[in-house]
């Protein structure tokens, strides 16, 4: 059972399809959602906190706070906005609620996300990913290293 309730977690963190329209819970006013995971252990129900969002005036998360299997805190994340609602700065907190790198986020005229810098607190970077486009479509996706070397680069073909 745990194992189940694990994949669907995950699935869960990494898809947000599971989870109401933003237009519905700007709707119902919805400012934070927790999630649990619900263990059975010897006949008794045990009740893990694993996650909690918190969600700005424009439905977008503000904050997610990561706990691991014994609902201690495992990490928070600290997302910024632009005019536009698009992300364009992300902070991401250790377990002793440190910044361990910030991510900045460039977009261009057409709003699609092109460059995204990942940086260590003391500004040093970590690495680079640039995002290229065929029409509104993502058809590559390269990340560098601190030296500017090509670590990987994803390629994306589309059938229609």
């Amino acid at each position: 059972m745990k194992i189940i309730l694990a994949i669907l977690f995950s699935t869960f963190i990494f898809n947000n399809s599971f989870c109401q329209k933003k237009k519905q819970m700007l709707q119902e006013g919805v400012k934070m959602l927790s999630v649990y995971e619900i263990q059975f252990k010897k006949g008794k129900e045990i009740k893990i906190l694993k996650l909690n969002q918190k969600f700005n005036d424009f439905g977008k998360i503000s904050e997610m706070i990561e706990y691991d299997d014994n609902g201690r805190f495992k990490k928070k994340e600290v997302y910024e906005y632009n005019d536009y609602m698009k992300k364009i700065n992300e902070k991401i907190y250790s377990i002793s609620n440190s910044i361990l790198y910030i991510k900045h986020i460039e977009y261009n005229n057409l709003e699609q996300k092109v460059i995204e810098t990942t940086k260590y607190p003391n500004g040093k970077i970590l690495k680079i990913e640039r995002y290229k486009y065929n029409e509104n479509l993502i058809s590559e996706k390269t990340e560098y290293n601190s030296q500017n070397k090509i670590i990987t680069k994803t390629v994306y073909d589309y059938l229609k």
